[in-house]
């Protein structure tokens, strides 16, 4: 069998970035394939079609973990009791796995299992480190090259974990430099050639951590890790937008361990927070605004009350003040007492949103000149809505992806 350790990578393309990460997710409890054993873990009431996608994936890994651990059963029954493995005879204790949750935002899910003891039959255990990253705006897989920037000469890599999945890592030669100097005398040798690495980041110490990656067995000992710090990270080359998203999700989870009581509310753009206290004067109804919104909407540098009473509001984002139409990025309304019902209205989608949330979404439209992008949700009886103005050419998906993530993060982040 061979040793060596699993990493996934999922990113949002350049030109549909958002501007602020994707807050911290819910993971559901821990539980166990078998014995001794992590399944896992799923998050908890995916909202989003990248969280969706990435819970299919952790679906996948552990169906494929369970025939792994049939297969392994039967090899090692094959191998050491020279008999045919039996439902009665069945071994419980041939794969160890623990699971660690390292990362659950901004941006960034990463989840990282640590395979102890993976013994089949053959002639020695392996030990595997598993590390699963993935982007919550998407749920895709990426590159890691895509982290790194060209002056650190990265390579990519693959090869297969113990139970059998393809994975990529990164050749860097700063890492291989930086294992070598801190290897000890009998390990040094592990790394005279280009050496790949595997990569995670971690919330509580708001490190990025590297280890060597698919090392023969008579070495594996040597693969010891390296904590990389935000400014060795970046000397090494990798990208701001990694690197900010540990530096938040550090940032959360001192913050939550000071006061676990009180929940961290993300920041939102500064143009609304200059308009909050006058909205906040006039109306009795929480005031949700995103912390989450897509470039270029979240350059906009002007908001403007539109409308402020005791039962609604309205607020608009604006490039430009009193260019109308031209000068429109966003708005962000409330309604106690509406006269319609979104479902009711022409061309709209019923889409999932965050806390079991039902949403209607209705695309761009262009009949002359073109209407934002819009969705609709209803939240103790109140009617909420977010407008976008987005691109016509901009694929339907992308359009929905977009104004969902940008309504999930006021949700979450609850009243203002």
């Amino acid at each position: 069998m061979k040793t060596a350790n699993i990493l996934f990578a999922f990113l949002v393309p350049g030109s549909l970035a958002l501007a602020q990460a994707q807050f911290p997710v819910s993971l559901e409890p821990m539980t166990q394939l078998r014995k001794g054993v992590d399944a896992w873990p799923l998050i908890s009431h995916p909202s989003t079609p990248g969280e969706r996608q990435v819970n299919d994936a952790l679906n996948r890994l552990n169906e494929n973990m369970v025939r792994s651990l049939k297969e392994c059963d039967a090899n090692y029954w094959a191998k050491q009791v020279h008999q045919p493995l039996t439902g009665k005879n069945a071994v419980g204790q041939d794969w160890e796995r623990t699971i660690a949750i390292t990362m659950t935002g901004p941006r960034f899910l990463s989840i990282v299992a640590i395979d102890g003891f993976v013994f089949c039959g053959g002639a020695h255990p392996d030990r595997d480190t598993l590390a699963m990253v993935f982007d919550l705006t998407t749920g895709k897989p990426a590159n890691w090259m895509n982290l790194i920037g060209k002056s650190a000469n990265a390579s990519a890599y693959s090869d297969t974990n113990s139970d059998g999945t393809t994975v990529g890592a990164l050749i860097v030669h700063a890492l291989r430099v930086m294992t070598q100097a801190k290897a000890d005398k009998e390990c040094k040798d592990a790394f005279r050639n280009p050496q790949s690495y595997q990569l995670w980041p971690d919330a509580k110490s708001g490190t990025l951590t590297a280890e060597p990656f698919g090392l023969p067995h008579v070495v594996a000992a040597c693969a010891d890790d390296i904590t990389l710090t935000p400014d060795q990270a970046r000397k090494v080359g990798f990208d701001e937008t990694l690197l900010s998203a540990i530096a938040q999700a550090h940032q959360h989870f001192v913050a939550s361990a000071i006061n676990p009581a009180k929940p961290v509310i993300p920041p939102f753009p500064a143009a609304l927070a200059s308009v909050l206290s006058e909205v906040q004067a006039s109306s009795r109804l929480p005031v949700l605004l995103p912390s989450e919104l897509p470039l270029p909407v979240a350059n906009a540098k002007y908001a403007v009350v539109d409308t402020a009473s005791e039962g609604e509001y309205a607020i608009s984002l604006n490039y430009e003040l009193d260019a109308g139409d031209s000068g429109f990025a966003a708005s962000f309304e409330a309604n106690s007492h509406a006269d319609y019902v979104p479902r009711d209205l022409p061309n709209v989608d019923e889409v999932k949103l965050s806390r079991g949330l039902v949403g209607y979404f209705r695309p761009v439209g262009c009949d002359g000149s073109c209407a934002p992008a819009n969705l609709w949700w209803e939240e103790n009886r109140i009617l909420y809505q977010i407008q976008l103005k987005l691109s016509s050419t901009l694929p339907e998906g992308d359009q929905r992806r977009l104004i969902i993530t940008a309504a999930n993060s006021a949700i979450l982040a609850g009243p203002r």
